[in-house]
């Protein structure tokens, strides 16, 4: 989802992991090529608003420990006419 940012122009992307299905369309719809679906999956929240990430959440730098393991490979979606299924498509 597009929203707009109080002091800048235009509207800046927000993602909402409890609404989040990780069908990858996000990836496709990036105009910038900045997401990337990985086979790592772990939210959780004492609260449902602290998984929306705004715009300002997005763009803090994460500590590259905690995102190493993120990286280890990419994964793309793939439906099948029984389910939806992930295969590698770059081991990192």
């Amino acid at each position: 989802v597009l929203v707009p940012v109080e002091g800048r122009e235009g509207k800046y992307p927000q993602i909402d992991y409890g609404t989040c299905s990780l069908c990858g369309l996000c990836v496709d719809a990036c105009p910038r090529g900045a997401l990337t679906m990985t086979d790592f999956v772990e939210f959780s929240a004492y609260k449902r608003s602290d998984l929306v990430y705004s715009p300002e959440r997005l763009a803090e730098v994460p500590d590259i420990k905690e995102v190493l393991p993120m990286l280890k490979r990419r994964i793309k979606p793939v439906l099948t006419d029984k389910e939806m299924k992930y295969e590698v498509v770059e081991e990192l």
